[in-house]
């Protein structure tokens, strides 16, 4: 725990790195293939999808605060 405090950024750093590991080895992608899944595929698209659904609801009049 005293590493997580002490540098806490690079904590979190690490734990994203092995995550992206785990996952592109329980695929089969490799770490940098699953790395240009999430961010550069994955993660736009759904940041379009999910302002489109937005954008529909204000359309109709669904209140958002």
């Amino acid at each position: 725990m005293s590493a997580l405090l002490a540098d806490p950024v690079s904590s979190v750093f690490d734990a994203c790195v092995w995550v992206l590991q785990v996952i592109g080895d329980f695929t089969g992608m490799g770490y940098e293939l699953a790395n240009i899944v999430i961010f550069v595929v994955l993660h736009p698209v759904l940041t379009v999808w999910l302002f489109v659904l937005w954008r529909r609801a204000c359309t109709r009049g669904v209140k958002t605060e």
